[in-house]
C-alpha cells in the first residue's frame, strides 16, 4: 500500500521535523488524511531529525572607511554579549605600570595589561632608550606577572616583534605559540606565553 511522504512542514516560526510540537500536530492531521485517502496507516517524514530556520530578514553591508568609535563599541558590545553567553560573564580589569622621572608628571614608558579569560594579556610595554639594559624591563614584567599570579590567573601571554624584545621574552621563560610572517613585510609577529605557578603551590 502506498505512504504519504512528507519532505518537510511549514508553520509561521519556521519549517520543522516531526520533533516540534506544532509539527506533531499537523503530522496527525496529515495521517488522518492518508488513511482516508487509502495512503495506509502511517504518514512518513523524510527528515525527522532535520528542522529548519525560517529565512533571517534582510541586512545591509554598509562601508565606511573612517569608523567612529561608537561603531567599533557596537560591534565590540554584541560580541561581548555572545560570548558570556558561552562562558557567564567574565571580568575585564585593566593594569598599568607607569614609568616617570622622579617629580616629573610625564610619562616616558612602562607597561599596560587586561585580565581577561583567566589570563593577564600585556598589550604595551616599552622602556626609553636611555634606560634599557638597566633591568627596568625585567622589573615591570615580574610586576606584572606578580599582579596577575594574585588575581588567580592562568598565565601571561603577550606578542611581539622580530625588530623588538623577542630573546628578552624569552629569557624571562615565556614560549613562543604562534607567529605570523610578513607583518610588516619582511618580519614577523610572535605570540607568546608563560604559565604560572598559583600562590597556593609555591613552597
Amino acid at each position: 500500500m502506498p505512504s504519504l511522504s512528507i519532505d518537510a512542514i511549514t508553520t509561521k516560526d519556521g519549517i520543522y521535523g516531526a520533533e516540534r510540537d506544532g509539527a506533531r500536530a499537523l503530522i496527525s492531521f496529515a495521517n488522518r488524511f492518508a488513511k482516508t485517502r487509502g495512503f495506509g496507516q502511517r504518514t512518513l517524514l523524510s527528515h525527522p531529525t532535520r528542522w529548519y530556520r525560517p529565512p533571517p530578514m534582510q541586512l545591509e553591508i554598509v562601508t565606511t572607511y573612517r569608523p567612529t568609535d561608537e561603531d567599533r563599541q557596537a560591534v565590540l558590545g554584541l560580541l561581548v554579549e555572545y560570548n558570556a553567553r558561552q562562558t557567564g560573564e567574565m571580568p575585564f580589569r585593566q593594569f598599568a605600570l607607569l614609568l616617570r622621572e622622579p617629580g616629573q608628571a610625564e610619562i616616558v614608558g612602562g607597561l599596560y595589561a587586561y585580565v581577561l579569560y583567566d589570563w593577564l594579556s600585556i598589550e604595551l610595554l616599552i622602556v626609553p632608550e636611555s634606560h634599557r639594559d638597566h633591568g627596568f624591563g625585567t622589573e615591570l614584567i615580574r610586576r606584572a606577572e606578580t599582579y596577575a599570579t594574585e588575581a588567580g590567573c592562568v598565565g601571561v601571554w603577550l606578542n611581539t616583534f622580530s625588530f623588538q624584545a623577542l630573546g628578552f621574552y624569552q629569557k624571562l621563560g615565556y614560549e613562543v605559540f604562534g607567529s605570523l610572517d610578513d607583518y610588516p613585510r619582511g618580519s614577523q609577529r610572535y605570540f607568546l606565553r608563560k604559565r604560572l605557578v598559583p600562590v597556593a603551590q609555591r613552597v
